[in-house]
C-alpha cells in the first residue's frame, strides 16, 4: 500500500512539475485565475453598475475614474467587462460541466452494454459532431429563444458527444477486465458494475 501511495504521490509531483516548467501554462494559469477572481469579486472592483447610462461621461477615453473609458451612453465599460464576465464563466462552465456529466453517463453505460442503445448513442453523437459546434449553436438559438437557461441547454446539448466517445472507448477497454467479469459473475446489476 505504501509504494502505492508514493507512486501516486510521485506522479502528481512529476504532472505539477512539468506543469511548472511550462512558462506559458503557469502564465494562462495564473491571467486566468486573476480574471475568475475579477469577475467573481466585481462589486468589490468597480463602484459602477454596468447596466447604468451617464449621459455626462459619454465616449469617454480610458481615465482614473473609468480604467476602459465609457461606451456612447455613458455606461463604465470595465463593470460592463466583469459583470459580463461573471455571465460568460457561468453558461460556460455550466455548459461544460452538464455535457461532460451527460457524456461520461452515456458513454460508460453505452460502452458497458453494447447493443442497440450504444448504436443509437453512437449515431446521435455523430450527427452532433458532423455540424460546426458554432452553427448548432445558432440554430438551437433561433429555435429555443435567447436566454442563459436556453444558452446553458444549447451547450450541453451540443458539447456531449466529444466527452461520450472518449468514455465509451474507455469503458470498452475496462469491461474486458477480469475484476468487471467477477463483478459480473456474482451477478450484480449492470448499472452497479458499470459505476
Amino acid at each position: 500500500e505504501e509504494s502505492g501511495v508514493l507512486a501516486k504521490k510521485k506522479k502528481k509531483s512529476r504532472a505539477l512539475s512539468k506543469f511548472m516548467s511550462n512558462k506559458l501554462a503557469v502564465l494562462g494559469a495564473v491571467m486566468f485565475i486573476v480574471i475568475l477572481f475579477a469577475c467573481i469579486f466585481a462589486p468589490f472592483l468597480t463602484k459602477y453598475d454596468p447596466a447604468m447610462f451617464d449621459l455626462l461621461n459619454m465616449s469617454k477615453p480610458p481615465s482614473a475614474e473609468h480604467i476602459f473609458g465609457t461606451d456612447k451612453i455613458g455606461r463604465d465599460l470595465f463593470a460592463r467587462c466583469l459583470y459580463g464576465g461573471r455571465t460568460s464563466i457561468l453558461i460556460a462552465g455550466a455548459g461544460s460541466l452538464g455535457g461532460a456529466v451527460i457524456g461520461v453517463i452515456l458513454g460508460c453505460f453505452a460502452g458497458y452494454k453494447g447493443g442497440w442503445f450504444d448504436k443509437i448513442c453512437m449515431r446521435a453523437s455523430e450527427i452532433f459532431m458532423s455540424f460546426p459546434q458554432l452553427i448548432l449553436v445558432l440554430v438551437m438559438l433561433t429555435i429555443m429563444g435567447q436566454s442563459m437557461v436556453n444558452i446553458i441547454i444549447i451547450f450541453i446539448c451540443t458539447g456531449w458527444s466529444g466527452v461520450y466517445r472518449q468514455a465509451r472507448a474507455a469503458m470498452l477497454s475496462i469491461r474486458e477486465e477480469e475484476y468487471v467479469q467477477a463483478l459480473h459473475a456474482f451477478g450484480l446489476n449492470d448499472m452497479i458494475v458499470c459505476f
